[in-house]
């Protein structure tokens, strides 16, 4: 098995809040992408890949396109690699590229 990276945390994220916005359950967006409740879990907690297949099938199903679960990653790794205090100064360097 692959090590997962920031990246799959990032991405398992928006998957459950995507998945929660729309009201679904881990059971049935799992059901319906051919998934076990525990790979979806998985998934989410960015604990295992996400395989191409497995995030086409859901972008069908919470009605997203790709570039959803990319969109803003380094802003949610840049989080992830320096709470504290200073965050606000952190994400404005990160929006203005520095």
């Amino acid at each position: 098995m692959k090590a997962t990276s920031s990246i799959d945390r990032v991405i398992g994220a928006k998957v459950r809040e995507k998945r929660i916005a729309l009201g679904l359950n881990v059971v049935t967006l799992a059901n319906a992408i051919g998934l076990s409740e525990i790979q979806l879990a998985r998934i989410e907690a960015g604990s295992i890949r996400i395989e191409a297949k497995t995030m086409l099938e859901l972008c069908k199903r919470l009605h997203v396109r790709p570039h959803y679960f990319f969109d803003g990653w380094e802003i949610a790794l840049h989080k992830q690699h320096s709470p504290g205090k200073n965050d606000a100064v952190s994400n404005a360097h990160t929006l203005s590229g520095r």
